[in-house]
């Protein structure tokens, strides 16, 4: 089942040059934070931020070719994780024919923020590496890791 999302924040570890999404469940207090890379990292980031480029970006060009041939960027899919590595997919509406095509997650990211594409995480993928907060539990010294991670990251 898939659970629908939003980014949250991009945040940079100035520390460590470490990059990261943090995607927020739309319904509940849970998180997936998906390491990705810095071209990535801005895309996403100018983008939440409304920043427009004198010429397009990666991202900006893969919309303009999607829109030429119209067809749109329905919704974009994080769907399984693997040895520690996020797949992710993009769903292609064509007239009547939809397509999903195979992407890193962080490429697929900076795509659906530009088209205001619905983004999907499996819940499956929530289960192997979300975080949930909620009141004092067990799972307190394993957020406590994650929130002063958060914490020391800056965007």
């Amino acid at each position: 089942m898939a659970v629908k999302v939003f980014v949250e924040s991009v945040r940079i570890n100035l520390a460590t040059n470490t990059r990261v999404v943090l995607l927020k469940d739309a319904k509940i207090d849970r998180y997936l934070l998906i390491h990705i890379g810095e071209w990535e990292s801005f895309a996403i980031a100018a983008e939440l931020q409304g920043h427009k480029p004198v010429r397009p970006f990666t991202h900006d060009l893969v919309t303009n070719i999607v829109e030429q041939l119209d067809a749109r960027i329905v919704s974009i899919s994080i769907h399984s994780l693997q040895n520690d590595v996020f797949f992710a997919t993009i769903l292609l509406e064509h007239g009547e024919q939809r397509i999903e095509i195979d992407a890193r997650p962080s490429d697929s990211i900076a795509l659906a923020v530009r088209c205001d594409a619905a983004i999907f995480v499996e819940e499956d993928v929530f289960e192997q590496a979300g975080l949930r907060v909620s009141a004092k539990t067990e799972e307190d010294d394993k957020l406590a890791v994650f929130r002063d991670f958060v914490n020391q990251l800056d965007f």
